[in-house]
């Protein structure tokens, strides 16, 4: 979501909200003057993975990913250190 405050405490004062394609559209079609705010939301919160850290691994192997990609993405996915999921690789493979 991002808003566009135009002319803050003037006459002409404006706010729009919206997605960014939304507040592109509605002032594509208009000579903008004056001072603009742009404000941007944080992003949402990444679904939680429904899978395990293991069964990622292994998925990910089976496919053909390499080991050090695949502990690469896990472990971005998952939000742990590289090499917490490297050592759990590595315990599937013993």
């Amino acid at each position: 979501m991002v808003a566009v405050a135009r002319e803050l405490t003037k006459m002409h004062e404006e706010l729009v909200r919206g997605t960014a394609a939304e507040v592109q559209q509605h002032f594509a079609a208009k000579d903008i003057k004056g001072e603009i705010v742009l404000l941007i939301a944080p992003a949402s919160a990444a679904e939680t993975p429904t899978v395990t850290v293991k069964e990622a691994l292994a998925q990910l192997l089976a496919e053909g990913t390499l080991l050090r990609a695949a502990v690469k993405q896990v472990a971005k996915a998952y939000g742990l250190p590289g090499d917490e999921v490297y050592k759990e690789a590595l315990a599937m493979k013993g």
